[in-house]
């Protein structure tokens, strides 16, 4: 029997934080994906790199994702493949160099080249994504009872507080998505998918980021239509990640992903239930959801502390 909920809320934490778990874990990239791959075929017991494949996930084009016995993560790309794609594999696990102690992503765990294939292994993260949540589930604003109301506000803490840090390490993700999101074990949020993720400041890091998600991605990163999807031509930054974290959340309260905002349009962003519970969510989501980055929450920290206040 299908539990009435992936996640729970828990206790406050000593720091005064809420808290969700999942009532049980699967791991990230749970689901295989049916897909193209050059020369990735989807058999198990691959050899690559001292790694052995059990499933691929995901293949599209020269690049391919496997599950592989440990468990860990294990992407793929052709040496064949456009260089672009072959730097994209690079970037990402420096980026996951970056943040090897911060709890926010996997860790890198091998990255060469075997045979015609360049490898990039990471932990196997495992908690509940929150794309497979909301397909189970629906938005929480479907039931109003005090139990949805404390776990929209767990979520949402947890779901702010990780790209705060995230932040604070020097990096935006670049492709905020419920999918890319985890709620771990732990009670915690966690991140996967750090192809598109560029340093806050600094060098930018390869010149084209990979597919990104379009429902979520704000108005100012232009995005460039490829075979399969949309690529970002464009840097992200602090503000359009808040943008992104805004629009999810909307989706999890309302079922649909909200759209750019004016002052003027916002409070249409939350009604009924909701709106009665918590007056003060449609001035904050609303200024995330700004179409004008300027104009948006000052800092990811100041947009979390601004939700907390408010579902407080």
């Amino acid at each position: 029997m299908t539990p009435p909920s992936l996640i729970r809320p828990t206790a406050r934490a000593a720091d005064g934080r809420r808290r969700v778990a999942p009532d049980h874990a699967t791991p990230n990239h749970a689901t295989p994906v049916q897909g193209h791959g050059c020369a990735h075929e989807d058999v198990p017991g691959l050899r690559v790199g001292g790694f052995v494949t059990a499933a691929r996930l995901r293949a599209r084009g020269c690049s391919a994702v496997y599950r592989a016995h440990g468990p860990v993560a294990l992407k793929l790309a052709c040496l064949a493949a456009p260089a672009a794609e072959l730097a994209l594999l690079d970037h990402e696990r420096a980026v996951l160099d970056q943040l090897r102690h911060s709890g926010l992503a996997p860790r890198p765990l091998g990255h060469d080249s075997c045979g015609a294939v360049r490898y990039l292994a990471s932990e196997w993260r495992s908690g509940v994504p929150l794309a497979h949540w909301l397909h189970e589930h629906g938005p929480v604003a479907r039931a109003r009872t005090p139990e949805t109301a404390e776990l929209f506000a767990a979520v949402a803490g947890a779901v702010a507080e990780a790209f705060t840090r995230l932040h604070e390490h020097g990096i935006a993700h670049g492709d905020v998505s419920p999918t890319n999101i985890l709620l771990t074990p732990d009670g915690e949020a966690a991140l996967v998918d750090f192809e598109n993720a560029r340093p806050l400041a600094g060098p930018a890091g390869p010149a084209r980021g990979g597919k990104v998600t379009r429902l979520y991605a704000p108005p100012e990163l232009e995005l460039l239509p490829v075979p399969g999807g949309f690529v970002s031509d464009g840097r992200p930054t602090a503000a359009s990640d808040q943008y992104a974290v805004a629009a999810v959340l909307g989706q999890v309260l309302n079922g649909t992903v909200p759209g750019p905002r004016s002052t003027v349009d916002r409070e249409a962003l939350v009604t009924g239930w909701p709106a009665r519970s918590w007056p003060g969510l449609a001035p904050v989501l609303g200024t995330a959801l700004h179409a004008d980055p300027r104009l948006r929450h000052p800092s990811m920290r100041e947009f979390a502390a601004a939700l907390e206040e408010c579902l407080t």
